[in-house]
């Protein structure tokens, strides 16, 4: 019933936070038997609640042993919910985890699911981190037949709300463990080496941080110009990279034109990246839209705004891989809680059904404010481009130039 819970849960709240999550190839993920299931981590606590989401096999995740101590008291139902394994980390003191891979091993000897962050820490740096041997050492010792599945989770821009996350996964790596197994210490390194290899075909593999950043931006406009995944592209665009090829460097460049275009032109790339195929019909539709949504939109933003302005400035004080987080755990508490002030201000002040009006009003308004807030941002500034004669041509020109790179990369 617990992982049930957790499962639904994670659904709930990435639907909330995020505007589009998708998986790609999930069908490589053996449907049956032992799999570790083995992941990037970028985004703190964010990545597991993605991966419980979208996954049609709910895996039993490590985590760090800190996180069942006072500090993170919290977190301490969602991590029995998910059944998570405590992992002693030599970065945290280090500590006995033979229960750990006792714990695994059973659950892998049953047939069940582990998911494990490869590279032992979530972190603020663009590409992978070097893989742990842990992984390897817990297919190897588990005496089964065991599927290693390389996962990569690309954020285009995580710690936004509404953004988007895609989860694509690699062809497995098939084990054939052993008791003590786990000891053989050249077939482990050999394992990690090969499992590295499998991470770096669907994980971000950056190394510069301004090339990720040009990356995405090309993906964003391809995603809304083609109805592609933005995840997908931006993948795509980062295996080219890794090739050296150079239709690469030339989605690079184009994408780093168009945010220097936007920059000259002070208009920010999310204010102007929309479905249709022009900016002049894309300022049009985006008007009629923002003019639609504007009253629920506004009357939800004002009536949220305390919780919305302390879970943002809570979340500003956190490294960028925990802001996601931040938002979503702060969120969870201080939005229900402004909710019940609201509720009970509004009844003692008039009447009981004048409160629930305002807590429905809230909530529902909260929710579309969310959703439909940067619609109506990016409205107001293309109308302000528009009242200032700004001329959008050269950006179109940009625009074109990005898709047309992208096009010319080998499938």
């Amino acid at each position: 019933m617990d992982a049930v819970a957790i499962v639904r849960l994670s659904r709930f709240l990435c639907h909330v936070f995020f505007s589009r999550v998708r998986v790609l190839n999930q069908e490589l993920i053996p449907s049956t038997g032992a799999v570790v299931l083995v992941a990037n981590h970028h985004s703190a606590l964010i990545d597991p609640m993605v991966l419980l989401a979208v996954l049609d096999r709910t895996p039993r995740f490590m985590a760090k042993a800190v996180l069942w101590t006072w500090k993170y008291l919290p977190l301490h139902p969602f991590l029995r919910m998910a059944r998570a394994v405590p992992v002693h980390r030599v970065k945290d003191g280090g500590g006995d985890n033979s229960s750990m891979f006792s714990s695994t091993r059973d659950v892998l000897s049953d047939g069940g699911v582990i998911a494990v962050f490869g590279e032992g820490v979530s972190h603020d740096t663009a590409g992978l981190k070097d893989l742990r041997t842990g992984p390897a050492r817990i297919a190897m010792g588990t005496p089964a037949e065991v599927s290693l599945v390389p996962i990569g989770i690309v954020y285009p821009d995580r710690p936004t709300y509404r953004s988007t996350v895609t989860i694509e996964v690699g062809e497995p790596i098939i084990v054939n463990g052993s008791v003590g197994g786990d000891e053989d210490r050249v077939g482990v390194q050999a394992l990690t080496a090969q499992l590295t290899e499998a991470m770096r075909t669907v994980a971000p593999t950056w190394e510069r941080e301004e090339d990720q950043m040009a990356a995405a931006a090309a993906a964003k406009v391809v995603a809304t110009r083609e109805s592609t995944e933005q995840g997908a592209v931006q993948n795509r665009i980062n295996r080219a990279v890794d090739r050296n090829d150079p239709a690469a460097a030339d989605v690079l460049n184009a994408a780093k034109d168009l945010l220097d275009e936007c920059e000259h032109l002070d208009i920010p790339l999310d204010h102007v990246v929309e479905e249709p195929a022009n900016l002049g019909t894309m300022a049009r539709s985006s008007h009629l839209r923002a003019i639609l949504w504007a009253v629920p939109t506004i009357i939800g933003h004002v009536l949220n705004y305390p919780p919305y302005s302390a879970v943002d400035l809570l979340a500003k004080r956190n490294d960028y891989n925990f802001q996601a987080t931040a938002k979503v755990l702060a969120g969870v508490v201080l939005y229900p809680m402004w909710w019940m002030i609201l509720f009970i201000g509004s009844w003692w002040q008039w009447s009981f059904g004048i409160g629930l009006i305002v807590l429905v009003a809230a909530v529902v308004g909260g929710y579309i404010a969310g959703a439909k807030m940067r619609l109506l941002k990016r409205s107001n500034t293309r109308m302000t481009a528009e009242e200032n004669d700004t001329d959008l041509s050269g950006l179109e020109q940009r625009f074109n130039a990005v898709v047309a790179a992208v096009d010319r990369l080998p499938a």
